[in-house]
């Protein structure tokens, strides 16, 4: 019989002022993001059942992190599977810049 591993806690944090009645602010509040981009990350650290933290390269998340996926996202470049807790930091002033460009380009032939 194998025995079940149990899963680590993932956070998802934010780093940078923040407004309570942003689009970023209310979307988080009320979503989970099931993959955030690299450029829109601040940094990924993952704590070991033996206390030993680690930051993660971003180079090393090409394409960003799958929140649905991280443990074999983690895994696949090397990281220990005795994961307890995975903290993903998301830089808010970018993405709340993000989301105002998609916004523009979005609206621009709507408000002339």
């Amino acid at each position: 019989m194998t025995k079940k591993r149990n899963q680590p806690k993932i956070v998802l944090l934010s780093k940078g002022p923040k407004n309570k009645n942003s689009v970023l602010t209310e979307f988080l509040n009320n979503n989970t993001m099931p993959e955030i981009p690299v450029e829109l990350l601040d940094g990924i650290f993952v704590t070991l059942n033996s206390g030993e933290k680690y930051k993660i390269n971003k180079e090393a998340i090409k394409k960003g992190v799958n929140c649905n996926n991280v443990l074999e996202q983690l895994s696949s470049i090397g990281v220990p599977d005795n994961i307890n807790a995975v903290e993903i930091v998301l830089d808010t002033p970018k993405a709340e810049k993000t989301i105002e460009n998609q916004a523009k380009v979005l609206f621009k032939n709507a408000f002339k």
